[in-house]
């Protein structure tokens, strides 16, 4: 898929998420609408075939409405209804683009951060929490933190949230170290050079 298709698929991923968001907001919907467009997006998954059916353009709104039919038993009507308007635009295959952005929208109005903690074994939980108290202080905001464990760092960890990057890593220390060593030696040399030229 080219980049410019990705970049239109995220600019009508965040708009109908963000349509989704204000309706769901206005009836107090918004944890059982976030809730089942979970559900589509793991069902979507656990059925690549469904995926195929409303993604494939020579499969019509009315074929692709008996599925969308079958698995709308037990939802809410707001994403009935909404999974309507997806297939009359043949835009069903967008599902697991909009729960993300329908997520993250949910996180930024209630000043939630998505952070990946990466360190090199288990922490325990003292430890874990430590660190997340640490971290919110940081960022000022509610930390949902996914854990990841990393040999290669060594020890120590590292925190990614959005574009931002926190690296207390072993490894990285270590590299510092190597740069700091490599850089004073040349200048050594440098100045040596300079001190036999003179």
């Amino acid at each position: 898929m080219a980049e410019t298709d990705i970049i239109e698929n995220k600019r009508l991923a965040n708009s109908y998420a963000g349509a989704l968001y204000e309706i769901a907001t206005q009836r107090n919907q918004v944890y059982i609408i976030k809730e089942q467009l979970g559900e589509l997006c793991r069902l979507l998954d656990d059925e690549p075939d469904l995926m195929t059916i409303f993604s494939v353009p020579s499969i019509t709104k009315e074929q692709r409405q008996m599925f969308v039919d079958q698995i709308s038993r037990e939802l809410d009507q707001t994403i009935v209804a909404f999974l309507g308007v997806l297939n009359t635009r043949n835009r069903l295959w967008l599902i697991p683009e909009i729960a993300k952005s329908f997520g993250d929208i949910d996180d930024v109005r209630n000043n939630r951060l998505k952070t990946k903690l990466y360190t090199s074994d288990e922490v325990d939980k003292f430890l874990m929490e430590e660190i997340e108290t640490v971290l919110q202080k940081f960022f000022n905001k509610e930390l949902i933190i996914e854990h990841r464990i990393d040999p290669q760092i060594l020890g120590g960890f590292i925190v990614r949230a959005g574009d931002l990057m926190i690296d207390a890593s072993v490894r990285s220390r270590l590299q510092q170290i190597k740069t700091d060593l490599l850089r004073r030696g040349k200048d050594e040399i440098q100045s040596g050079r300079n001190f036999v030229g003179n």
